[in-house]
């Protein structure tokens, strides 16, 4: 029984605000992020409620918000010393999502505001707001606001429907942006300019959701105009406009078309876990340090996941939910994904 009690020169990890300021000050770069971020969200808020501020100026504040958060996360996906003016340096700019919304934010700096404009920037700022909210609630040891712990969970629980939902603000605001170029609303330009974020989006390695929103939109159509019910001229327009869509994709090689076809080790101490490629997706937009190698390595201590299917998916999530959470509160290694 002796053994099990606490000696007296043991502590536990400081908590409060020296454990706070001790946080703020090793990672900055990440508190930054996440106060502007609650900025962002705080912007959309009072332009949608202007009760104390100019709903303008909210409109164009949010946007500032979202380009300071990306200029920030470009600075740490690309060190400094690796900037150069060349093509190459260019082609790898510009498969960052981070540079992407940084693009989106100049996009719309001289539009009439617009509610959908704001809704991809709001949901990823909200959803990754979320996450680090934990982090500084663990720090304060704030074990007893549970109510908001409980938002952050179900934030954090929605989290696909949240990526879903900014995907589909994207491909909607490309249409809605056109009409607003003919009514005067913004540029002639900007249509063609936003034409060029739909396809990086689209492109896009660590976030699949607005290929697979344009997938899941392409098989509704498809089946509305196979209707029966449906007009010849109806029919037409439809499979019209799907074609054109089609023809206005990039060329993507590199991306697998089968669901299910590539799986990805995990590496959690102490033991690893074979996923699917879409569930992988899912980890990749986690906040959370990853490194992909085109080799696993232990195999034979390798745990896979049989007679995977749609039914058990959630499963998944919950469990890679479990691990994202240890790592979160041990602050151990970071994951190792290996490709297989």
């Amino acid at each position: 029984m002796a053994e099990t009690e606490p000696q007296a020169g043991d502590a536990g990890p400081p908590k409060g605000m020296p454990a706070l300021k001790a946080h703020v000050n090793a990672n900055k770069i990440d508190v930054a992020l996440w106060a502007i971020r609650v900025l962002t969200v705080l912007f959309t808020i009072g332009y949608v409620l202007p009760l104390f501020n100019n709903p303008v100026s909210a409109f164009y504040k949010a946007l500032l918000a979202n380009a300071a958060t990306s200029a920030l996360r470009l600075h740490q996906r690309i060190p400094a010393r690796e900037i150069s003016i060349s093509r190459e340096f260019m082609a790898r700019f510009f498969l960052e999502d981070s540079a992407h919304y940084l693009f989106y934010s100049l996009i719309f700096m001289n539009v009439a505001p617009n509610l959908l404009i704001l809704t991809p920037i709001f949901l990823f700022a909200l959803l990754h707001a979320a996450s680090y909210s934990l982090t500084i609630l663990d720090t304060l040891g704030q074990n007893s606001m549970w109510v908001a712990r409980l938002l952050i969970s179900l934030v954090e629980f929605q989290s696909r429907n949240i990526l879903r939902a900014a995907a589909l603000a994207e491909i909607v605001l490309f249409p809605l942006v056109a009409f607003m170029a003919l009514f005067g609303y913004c540029g002639l330009l900007t249509p063609f300019v936003y034409y060029y974020f739909v396809t990086w989006r689209y492109a896009s390695r660590r976030n699949p959701y607005t290929r697979n929103t344009f997938r899941e939109l392409r098989v509704a159509a498809e089946r509305a105009a196979d209707r029966p019910a449906l007009p010849a001229a109806l029919k037409g327009t439809i499979h019209s406009a799907v074609q054109l869509v089609c023809r206005m994709a990039p060329p993507m090689e590199h991306v697998q078309q089968s669901v299910y076809s590539h799986y990805y080790y995990l590496l959690a101490e102490p033991t690893y876990f074979v996923l699917p490629q879409t569930f992988f997706s899912y980890l990749l937009n986690l906040p959370c340090n990853f490194t992909i190698n085109s080799r696993p390595k232990f195999a034979e201590s390798v745990q896979p996941f049989s007679n995977f299917s749609e039914t058990n998916e959630q499963q998944l999530i919950f469990i890679c939910r479990d691990l994202w959470y240890h790592h979160s509160r041990t602050h151990a290694e970071p994951y190792i994904a290996y490709c297989y």
